[in-house]
């Protein structure tokens, strides 16, 4: 009895989910590493998606943002 060969499609979905979800939970984690709200004014009450990217630019690209 042999099993059917897997088919090229599930063999490329498999290698690109591999390394697609490592990516995307690396990128969740840099952006949850560097988005803390204690560092936004009121520990973030209020505040808005614009503040929050702000700080995320300030704290992770600073080297570009400096010069």
């Amino acid at each position: 009895n042999k099993h059917p060969r897997p088919r090229l499609r599930f063999k490329f979905y498999l290698i690109t989910a591999m390394i697609m979800i490592p990516a995307l939970v690396e990128h969740i984690l840099s952006l949850v590493n560097n988005m803390s709200a204690e560092y936004l004014p009121d520990g973030g009450a209020n505040a808005t998606w614009t503040d929050y990217m702000e700080l995320y630019a300030n704290r992770s690209h600073a080297f570009i943002l400096s010069s």
